[in-house]
Formats: structure tokens, sequence, C-alpha cells
């Protein structure tokens, strides 16, 4: 578009150099700012005459680059380092290539790591390897420690941790995070801390936990939460009327078998273990029942245990078809049970 105090008369020279006015100019490109003086050279040319322009015409074309401030550009080139180590800490996306090549690599990592504890207790391998094993945990632990403090630093570019102070506390406290640090804790905190050695063997077994890590890069795992979450209700209920049924049991099996056994039966808390096995179906023979009214108590209990124990496998099932129905844009009906889409 040509502003219209611009007037054309063509001309063939070759090489011309035309100094213009940059004021209520018409634009060649976004890069011509006005209020300059620019030089133009054109082989084939035009010769204009500029007219001065009104302000409200001046006001209708764009403005000029403004400069920009080298604290402003430092903060905003921080901020794209920022986002973007953030956007490859976090679930990889299909055409992020680093991303998903840190995820692989934190993946095997987190595998590795938990054979590493398990060979670890084989005291052979932990007398011929102990170096190495050594050599392998501050590598993974340093790791673990530059990945959460990386986390920790980029995770205000999520919007609800966007504040820099209670943004990064909040993190700090979500349950991944405290899964990362409980993934480095038993390493620094005999460092800090003088432990006994028994205490200290059992907070390196604690490393096992590190497995937790896979849950932010399993969508099963995330899926298994996610049901979880939505089922924490009807699963508190049946915990408690397990429970319930436990103390029932065991305390009618200890009134009946007291007499007869009272080593094995010595008390309700010793009667809990024989009505744990009976419930859960397990049966391990080392305590039974040996009169009548306790072989009948004994063969009611474990019926009722086989039927307990099946609602929360229920639970669960139900709880995986809503999650698959929801993720195919399924909505199930109250009522009727039966699917629909959302556009429906």
């Amino acid at each position: 578009m040509v502003h219209p105090n611009i007037s054309f008369s063509k001309s063939y020279r070759s090489e011309a150099l035309h100094h213009l006015s940059a004021l209520g100019f018409f634009s060649f490109s976004d890069n011509i700012a006005r209020n300059y003086l620019l030089v133009f050279r054109f082989k084939l040319c035009y010769t204009l005459s500029i007219a001065p322009a009104e302000p409200a015409q001046i006001s209708a074309y764009p403005q000029p680059f403004k400069r920009i401030k080298p604290g402003r550009w430092a903060e905003d080139m921080r901020g794209r380092i920022k986002k973007r180590v953030y956007e490859i800490l976090d679930k990889a996306l299909a055409d992020d290539v680093p991303s998903r090549i840190f995820d692989i690599f934190i993946i095997n990592l987190i595998i590795l790591n938990v054979f590493a504890v398990v060979l670890e207790t084989v005291e052979d391998l932990s007398i011929r390897y102990g170096p190495l094993f050594e050599a392998f945990e501050i590598f993974s632990v340093a790791i673990f420690t530059v990945e959460y403090l990386l986390r920790l630093w980029s995770c205000t570019s999520d919007p609800q941790f966007s504040h820099p102070v209670i943004g990064r506390l909040r993190y700090s406290t979500s349950f991944f995070a405290l899964v990362d640090l409980i993934a480095i804790a038993p390493f620094y905190l005999p460092m800090l801390i003088p432990m006994d050695l028994r205490f200290l063997r059992a907070l390196r077994m604690a490393r096992i936990f590190r497995l937790l890590k896979l849950g932010r890069y399993s969508s099963s795992i995330q899926t298994m939460g996610r049901v979880l979450r939505k089922k924490k209700e009807e699963l508190l209920v049946l915990i408690f009327v397990m429970l319930l049924a436990l103390v029932v049991s065991s305390s009618l099996m200890y009134f009946c078998e007291y007499e007869s056994q009272p080593e094995a039966f010595s008390s309700i808390p010793a009667a809990m273990w024989w009505g744990v096995a009976t419930l859960t179906t397990v049966g391990y023979g080392d305590i039974y029942p040996v009169t009548l009214l306790g072989k009948i108590l004994g063969t009611v209990i474990a019926i009722l245990g086989i039927g307990l124990f099946a609602v929360p496998a229920g639970i669960l099932g139900s709880g995986f078809v809503e999650e698959v129905r929801r993720k195919k844009g399924l909505m199930l009906c109250p009522h009727c049970g039966k699917g629909s889409t959302e556009r429906e």
C-alpha cells in the first residue's frame, strides 16, 4: 500500500541513489523505520516526491523498532532456556528428540539402579564388585541430583508453579518431587547425621524406591494412579470392612481355641495371624483350629474371605474400564452403564 502523498515518475537510470525522508513513507518491508534518512539503490528505479504527512496518517503506519535493553534481552534468553529445560525434563512429545533421549537415559539408569541394589545384597558379588557398585552409586546420585535441581529451577515455567518462591515450594511437596528427593536422600543423610550401621543399611535399601521415578514416564502407572485416586472412597470403605472382619474373626477364634491351644492362640493379636492367613485364603497351616466350634468358624470365615478379597479386584477393574472409556471420549451413563460419546 502506497502513501497517498507519494507520486512516481519513471526513470531508467542504473545504480541511482535516492535520499528519502521517512516521514509518512510507505512500507517496502517491515524493516523500514520512520524519521530516518534512507538510501535505496535500484537498477530500474523510481523518482519519488514526498509531501509532508499529517500526524493522523503517520500514526496509522507501523511504529519504528524499539531498542531492547541488554538486561531485558538476558532475561528473555534465560526464560527461553528455562522453558526448554522444563520441556526436556518433562515427559517427551513425539517430535522432541532431545527430551526422548533424556527420558530413555533416565529410565535405563533407574532400572540399572534397581538391579544394582538387588545384586549388592549378594555377599560374593558385593565383595568382588564393591568398588564398581560404589562408583555406579556416585554416578547415579550425581545425575539424579542435577535432575532434581534442574526440575526445581525450571518448574516455574509451569503456570501452576509460576511464582518463584511459593511455586517452587509447592512443587517440592508434590508426589514426584518427593520421590526425586527420596531417591538421593540415602546418599547424603549419612554425611549430615551420624547413624547406626543397621539403620544405615536399611536406609541404603530405601534406594529401591527409585523405581517410583518410572511413574513419571509410564502412562500405565499414571493410569493406575488415576484409578486409585478416583476409587479411593470405595477402597477406604473396603479396607475398613476388612479390618473389622479381621478383628471379629480373630476374637471369636481366640475364645474358641484358647483352652485347647493356649500357645497358638495365646491372645487376640496372636490369633490375628491366623485371621489374616484365613481371610486371604493363604492358609499356611502353622496355626489352625482343632475344636469343632473352631473348625466351623474357620470354614465360615474362609468362605467369607474369598468374597471379601474379590471385591477390590472388581472395584479396580471397573475403574480401569472407566478410564479407558474416558480416554476414548466415551461417557458412562450412571443409570444403565452404557457408553456414549461426549458430543452426544
